[in-house]
């Protein structure tokens, strides 16, 4: 039905109804929600903790501001291994056998020899230039 600070339900006068002082439509997720919904309203409403209920808005659990931080590492973890061209392991990444490492890598890896050979290729067509003006080798790495 709603929600109220304890500081404010505290400090509330003794003839105020508790009607009167409570936040109506309390934020919440379901049990199916994503994780992220969770942090998101979380981070957007500023609260410590947002309620969990079921399909019949039952109230199951909360989740806290603490739980969210693991739930952000986590997320922000598979984001660097999917960047990486590594998908999340079971185990970890540090974890897994070089081979299964490799085998995730091995198209990234293909690739940026190539990559790299081309740049090679271009940057030494062009030894007479970067010769004669220095500066330009600053922006090899762009």
């Amino acid at each position: 039905m709603g929600s109220i600070p304890l500081g404010n339900l505290v400090l509330a006068d003794e003839d105020d109804r508790i009607a009167d002082i409570m936040r109506t439509n309390p934020p919440f997720v379901f049990t199916y929600s994503d994780r992220q919904k969770a942090a998101a309203i979380l981070r957007e409403q500023n609260l410590l903790a947002v309620p969990v209920v079921d399909k019949e808005k039952r109230l199951v659990g909360i989740i806290t501001y603490d739980d969210v931080a693991d739930i952000v590492e986590q997320e922000t973890t598979e984001d660097v291994y999917r960047f990486g061209a590594v998908d999340g392991t079971e185990r970890g990444y540090f974890a897994s056998r070089i081979v299964n490492v490799v085998k995730r890598r091995v198209f990234w890896l293909f690739l940026l020899l190539l990559v790299n050979t081309i740049t090679g290729s271009i940057i030494a067509g062009q030894h007479k230039l970067l010769g004669q003006v220095i500066i330009m080798a600053a922006f090899i790495p762009l």
